[in-house]
């Protein structure tokens, strides 16, 4: 089924409709083949390769032969996947389901690629303009009898199509858990997105089965403990402080700044000298102020001046 899905990607660049409206150079038909066989031979020898190796470490010698056969392929990596639990339900034939909806799926690929396939080779398809002005295809009368097989290929393609991404989905699913736990879910999305099943058959190869059940209680049994534990009371549960003292029980420079006398023992005897010292009065009482002079000018000129006898008369 990847090579149809392949070839369906590059046949459109050999519509004729893309030169009469954008002018474009098709793509030779037989150019989309030869590329869409190449890209598909890749993935599908990587596949082959890594369901090889893995039906082979986990004893599977009699279905070896599976890992190189169309569609077999997509059996097989169901076999390896294992049941898949839905709920309280475990399904295990989601490989045979995905196996049968893609052989239906080709099919209808087949019925829609190879009879357009052969109308863009001889011409027998061609652009036409409907009085609207829109491009449509146009056909030969000899290629009108194939018209009906494409209609139908279209129609039931859309409904395997369905159907087959359920089921791959599902497959993905059961086979990313086994091989792939932690990242299962993006995993999931490429593949069905992208026809890259193969490249990660391929990539995890060497890796072991994994029970996801037991893988899953295992999670939830360490999480459970995690959650239980409690640290002994007055211990730090995340450790000691990283800078060797708590910095909320003593002062962080090494003493408290509100417990002693910041200048020592001594009080103002080891109180640092003042850099305007020389500016006051030897610790008499006026050194604080900077206009003591004034002061004790105008003090000494009230004591010398004669009273005024507006002064006497007054008292």
């Amino acid at each position: 089924m990847e090579f149809f899905v392949i070839f369906g990607a590059i046949f459109s660049l050999c519509d004729p409709r893309l030169k009469e409206a954008y002018g474009f150079n098709t793509l030779p038909v037989y150019a989309a083949y030869i590329i869409a066989a190449i890209a598909f031979a890749a993935l599908y020898v990587l596949k082959a390769i890594g369901l090889y190796t893995m039906a082979k470490k986990r004893g599977k010698q009699k279905v070896l032969w599976c890992a190189f056969v169309p569609f077999a392929g997509t059996w097989l990596l169901g076999e390896l996947a294992g049941p898949l639990r839905l709920g309280r339900s475990k399904f295990s034939y989601f490989g045979l389901l995905t196996m049968i909806s893609e052989i239906l799926l080709s099919v209808c690929y087949a019925m829609q690629y190879i009879p357009q396939a052969y109308g863009y080779m001889e011409n027998m398809i061609f652009p036409s303009i409907n009085s609207e002005g829109v491009i449509t295809f146009g056909y030969a009368e000899e290629f009108v009898k194939f018209v009906p097989i494409m209609n139908i290929g279209y129609i039931a393609g859309y409904i395997f199509g369905l159907i087959n991404l359920v089921f791959a989905i599902f497959l993905y699913m059961s086979f990313f858990r086994a091989y792939a736990p932690q990242s299962y879910i993006w995993l999931v999305v490429v593949c069905v997105v992208f026809p890259v099943i193969g490249i990660c058959v391929f990539a995890f190869r060497n890796r072991k089965f994994v029970d996801y059940e037991a893988y899953m209680q295992a999670r939830m049994e360490q999480y459970r403990r995690q959650q239980q534990y409690r640290p002994p009371y007055g211990q730090n549960p995340y450790g000691q402080n990283p800078y060797g003292q708590n910095p909320y029980g003593q002062n962080p420079y090494g003493q408290n700044p509100y417990g002693q006398n910041p200048y020592g023992q001594g009080g103002a005897a080891n109180k640092p000298e003042d850099p305007f010292g020389e500016f006051s009065n030897g610790g008499s009482s006026d050194a604080g102020d900077p206009f003591g002079e004034f002061a004790k000018g105008k003090e000494g000129d009230r004591q010398g001046k004669p009273q005024d006898p507006k002064d006497g008369d007054a008292s």
